[in-house]
């Protein structure tokens, strides 16, 4: 079976993709296959494993596990106790990006005695310094909550702006999360970094998922594009936009090596 298969909290539990480090606090990292399924035999009715997430897997395995349990994606979303308690202390002040010739700084809006500052003007509180700042209202935008820095979907931010968009596609690349749905589009970032995401493996995580059921990959373009043309029996065309050397190309291989894999497959799964 897949690893985890049956856990009870997929979203801690054992994904495809994760790399074996320990077996009963044993590093196993240079030890061959039949050596690890030995020891494992060897474990009796328990076994402690210590595995290294791959994060540009994480997202594509979580998906694709909670699928084959029959979760839709609205059932998934629950939060933890900690998430909801820093959600409502967020809420408490209003957060907001200040941006300026560098960027973008997250600030905090601080309340000012009526008339004590020109009209159009705001006083804010940068959060890397606590430096107070007296600022143009042109020159803010409304800050997302932390449980928004990672969203698959661009267009599901609270707070829809450039800043906000900026940072959300910042902190996905840090995880190596280099694919964000955006709408019906989708935004690719330097798609010659991380070759682990385009295996046989992950394009088996995509075949016969509808759009709203996988997570951002090229790969859910070309589904949605081989679904759409058998179901609708019409003609489907993905374009790809960017400048010279971004990844057109690349890309262009990836969908291409995707539907040749799946209109070769067996079985009528689209």
């Amino acid at each position: 079976a897949e690893p985890g298969a049956g856990t009870k909290d997929l979203a801690l539990g054992l994904v495809p993709g994760d790399r074996l480090v320990e077996i009963n606090g044993r590093n196993v990292e240079n030890k061959n296959r039949d050596e690890i399924v030995e020891m494992i035999r060897q474990s009796g009715d328990t076994v402690g494993l210590k595995v290294q997430p791959i994060l540009e897997l994480s997202e594509l395995s979580r998906c694709w596990l909670r699928n084959t349990e029959g979760l839709r994606r609205e059932a998934r979303s629950v939060k933890s106790e900690e998430q909801i308690a820093a959600e409502q202390a967020w809420y408490g002040s209003e957060k907001v990006w200040l941006i300026h010739k560098d960027g973008f700084s997250l600030a905090t809006v601080m309340k000012a005695e009526s008339g004590s500052l020109p009209e159009g003007k705001v006083k804010v509180k940068l959060e890397h310094d606590g430096t107070i700042l007296d600022v143009d209202e042109d020159d803010i935008e409304k800050a997302n909550p932390p449980s928004y820095d990672r969203s698959e979907d661009l267009a599901s931010l609270l707070y829809l702006n450039e800043s906000s968009v900026m940072h959300c596609l910042r902190q996905r690349y840090g995880g190596n999360l280099i694919h964000s749905f955006a709408g019906p589009n989708m935004v690719v970032i330097n798609p010659l970094s991380t070759p682990s995401m385009y295996s046989e493996k992950v394009m088996h995580m995509f075949k016969g998922c509808r759009r709203e059921d996988t997570a951002p990959h090229i790969y859910a373009v070309a589904q949605s594009a081989y679904r759409n043309l058998l179901t609708t029996r019409q003609n489907q065309s993905i374009v790809l936009l960017g400048k010279s050397g971004s990844g057109k190309t690349t890309n262009c291989q990836h969908l291409v090596q995707y539907l040749v894999s799946i209109a070769g497959s067996t079985g009528k799964i689209f």
